[in-house]
């Protein structure tokens, strides 16, 4: 039976009747407007398949660690410049959900004092090898969190649309939050203007990796919910210009040299097309800053 993870109301709208790679639903909840996947996958389904990185390998065949690391650093440089403004010599980071490492890595080169959590194994095993920081296997909903200590700023970097409770996950983040400390999201926008142009684009869109589809409203809903303040939310476009043409034309994914950037001659228009969709929030992605207390 149906329950809305977010306000555990039952009536729902479906929005989808299968993902990209699954046979599950897609709901949105008549009652908050919160859009989730159904059914959620079981805790050992979603240790395995973590561990195993079936995401990412159910679009690529070989991983190619240091082509992959060079196509992060556009989005690494974005991430930096969304924290770098709360960020000093004595912030305590820690970034939820840091995956092979790339962003720990740079944070760490800074001089930051940076700490991650990632429960992929694979993930974890490699980025221990790259980065000189400690990297926790920590499910935020299972495990004692409080013995890893405070923090100043923690991240998540297209996650919490991963995560099956995201209320009772917000709140153990916000409880190992340090008085003044910031919480700075990243997720996949549900507003997207290419969900709505493009009907392929919005099949693609719907994964079973993803519990969750967040737009500007629900997130911030969610948020405010759990109790955190000064919530602030903006649009950011990852992916350019050849991106959505390629999507417009041959109506599928670039799987293997997914575009973000248009340079030289038509850079101006690549800056105009971005900041357009952004200040819209009708992006592909929305950030958030929200704080713990005023």
């Amino acid at each position: 039976m149906f329950r809305c993870i977010i306000c555990k109301k039952s009536k729902y709208t479906t929005i989808s009747k299968n993902t990209r790679d699954s046979n599950h639903k897609i709901l949105k909840c008549e009652t908050c407007n919160h859009v989730q996947i159904f059914p959620t996958m079981s805790k050992k389904e979603t240790r395995e398949f973590y561990d195993q990185d079936k995401q990412l390998r159910a679009i690529i065949d070989k991983i190619n660690f240091k082509e992959m690391e060079d196509k992060t650093k556009l989005d690494i440089r974005n991430r930096y410049s969304l924290i770098s403004k709360y960020i000093n010599k004595k912030s305590k980071i820690l970034e939820i959900g840091s995956g092979y490492g790339f962003f720990l890595k740079f944070l760490k080169n800074k001089g930051c004092n940076i700490e991650g959590v990632e429960i992929s194994e694979i993930r974890r095993n490699y980025s221990k090898k790259k980065v000189n920081c400690k990297i926790h296997n920590i499910n935020f909903n299972e495990n004692h969190i409080h013995e890893i200590g405070e923090f100043d700023i923690i991240t998540m970097f297209q996650v919490l649309e991963h995560i099956s409770e995201p209320i009772q996950f917000l709140k153990n983040i916000k409880s190992i939050m340090k008085e003044n400390g910031k919480l700075i999201i990243e997720v996949p926008n549900l507003s997207d203007i290419q969900i709505k142009n493009n009907l392929e684009y919005k099949k693609w869109f719907w994964q079973v990796a993803h519990v969750s589809y967040y737009n500007p409203q629900t997130l911030k809903n969610v948020l405010k919910k759990v109790g955190f303040v000064n919530v602030e939310i903006n649009g950011l476009q990852r992916y350019g210009l050849e991106n959505m043409f390629h999507w417009k034309i041959l109506k599928k994914p670039q799987l293997k040299h997914p575009s973000k950037k248009i340079e030289k001659d038509f850079e101006w228009l690549e800056k105009y097309y971005k900041s357009e969709l952004e200040k819209r929030r009708i992006s592909d992605t929305i950030t958030c800053i929200a704080s713990k207390n005023q």
